[in-house]
């Protein structure tokens, strides 16, 4: 009888030993508690050590916060468990696909270091706080984290399954739009593929693509599609070799065409630059149903050749990663150039000094000479016809009624000579008194406009009166105060004009 107890109590010894042996240390499992005693948890110094689990220890110094310092500790402590899967995570990818990538870990960690952190960042999320404790001395926190690694793997499975399947699902919208002859949208669907197998860090998955049962490399299947496409882009230039005049718009927009194959390709976003000449234009535009996108040049402001390019913007529509990963990728482009003639300009002032017709006007003479001096002496926005060339000239009365807005007068001169704009003006003077005896006064009167021969429209007006000049006689007081009324007078007029053409 004896005997059958002490059996009974090893026995039962034994399976609470069994039993024992197969829990997990208390501070694995236990609830989240927070230790309230003085002395320090050996976990603080020595995180527990379980094959089946991630431990991470962290801190917090006392801020007289208590709740944010609980939350730092408890931050410090997920933050130590990351950088341990970050460590884990390319390997247990490369097992998921069962592949033995040749590249060093460092080198793909580089690469992919984004993609790295973001499949942590979710795998963290199952992380746990199991156990707080507070210094009674410093008032300093510490948090105990711990993940299971069996959890860990699960959910960068799920990861690689869930971008596996999205960037299946992405290649067969690609499929359709380009039998469909829809090439922008299935570059962007072969681009979502590759960007979602970024999850597997490069790692030559292949898979069966086309259910032939046939398995193909699915990355470098993405890229040589996308390759495919983009070689054989073509873009045709419409509208190209113009001619314009400088400030003003270019006559007709231009318009780029983008085929692929033939087909025209719709909704593809377009860049025009500049890269010879300066003006205004639309700097990017979109593909219509026509495959067409066009700029317009809203104001040119160099004469002589002018270069723009127009580039298909692959790389907006396909993201960095992937240009980066396509050998030899060129974008199509294609140039337009359009010659820009300067401004033809006639000045035709009718001048008088009291009374008399002056054969050479100072006017006239003065807002030339200022034309020539112009953008620092380099004439080249405005070329003057100069007055001989003109058909005829035009009688006080004509010029009186030009002024005044009739523009068939104006035509009926600067059109047979190819003139843009037509500077017209009459000047005048009369006595105005004796000075001191021995010299005489007189005042000049002047009007001049500038007016576009195309529109009619007047683009500068000024009026000058009151202006002095002296001399021993009256004609050359008068001729005095024509020179002064004309310095006066050209200098605004060409500035005025030139902030017409070549404002910014």
């Amino acid at each position: 009888m004896l005997l059958k107890q002490v059996v009974s109590t090893l026995v039962l010894l034994i399976l609470n030993i069994g039993c024992a042996s197969q829990r997990p240390p208390i501070s694995y499992v236990a609830p989240t508690k927070e230790t309230r005693r003085t002395l320090r948890p050996h976990w603080v110094d020595n995180p527990p050590a379980d094959p089946a689990f991630f431990f991470g220890v962290g801190s917090a110094s006392d801020s007289g916060d208590p709740a944010r310092d609980r939350k730092r500790a408890d931050d410090s402590a997920r933050l130590e468990i990351a950088s341990q899967l970050k460590i884990r995570v390319t390997s247990v990818v490369f097992d998921l696909i069962q592949t033995r990538r040749k590249a060093a870990r460092e080198e793909i960690e580089a690469e992919y270091s984004q993609e790295i952190s973001t499949m942590v960042d979710q795998t963290l999320e199952g992380s746990k706080i199991i156990e707080r404790w507070r210094d009674p001395e410093t008032g300093a926190y510490y948090s105990l984290a711990s993940m299971s690694k069996v959890e860990f793997r699960a959910k960068v499975k799920k990861q690689v399954e869930d971008a596996k399947n999205k960037a299946l699902d992405h290649y067969r919208h690609a499929q359709r739009a380009q039998s469909a002859g829809d090439m922008f949208t299935a570059m962007k669907y072969y681009a979502s593929a590759l960007d979602e197998l970024r999850v597997i860090l490069g790692t030559p998955l292949q898979i069966d693509l086309d259910g032939d049962g046939k398995e193909e490399f699915f990355r470098a299947e993405l890229q040589r599609k996308i390759s495919e496409i983009v070689s054989n882009l073509q873009i045709k230039v419409i509208n190209n070799n113009q001619k314009g005049k400088i400030g003003k718009p270019l006559p007709e927009p231009l318009i780029a065409r983008l085929l692929y194959r033939g087909i025209p390709v719709r909704n593809m976003p377009f860049i025009f630059s500049l890269i010879k000449g300066k003006g205004e234009l639309d700097g990017t535009a979109r593909t219509n149903f026509a495959g067409e996108a066009s700029s317009k040049v809203y104001k040119t402001r160099s004469v002589g050749t002018n270069v723009v390019v127009v580039k298909a913007d692959i790389s907006g529509v396909l993201g960095t990663h992937v240009i980066q990963n396509l050998k030899g990728f060129k974008p199509p482009q294609a140039r337009f150039t359009y010659f820009i003639e300067p401004i033809a300009v006639m000045v035709m002032i009718s001048e008088k000094n009291l009374g008399k017709p002056v054969t050479e006007s100072f006017v006239q003479a003065a807002i030339i000479e200022r034309i020539a001096k112009a953008e620092g002496g380099k004439p080249d926005s405005f070329i003057v016809v100069a007055k001989g060339e003109a058909a005829e000239d035009l009688s006080l009365f004509e010029v009186e009624k030009a002024i005044a807005g009739e523009l068939t007068l104006i035509r009926k001169v600067s059109g047979k000579l190819g003139v843009d704009v037509v500077i017209i003006g009459k000047a005048e003077t009369r006595f105005s008194s004796d000075v001191m005896g021995y010299a005489k006064s007189c005042r000049a009167r002047v009007s001049v406009r500038v007016i576009d021969v195309h529109s009619g429209k007047v683009l500068v007006a000024k009026d000058l009166s009151g202006v002095k000049g002296f001399g021993v006689t009256e004609e050359k007081a008068g001729l005095e105060a024509l020179k002064e009324a004309a310095q006066q007078l050209s200098s605004e007029i060409v500035v005025q004009l030139e902030s017409v053409f070549r404002s910014p």
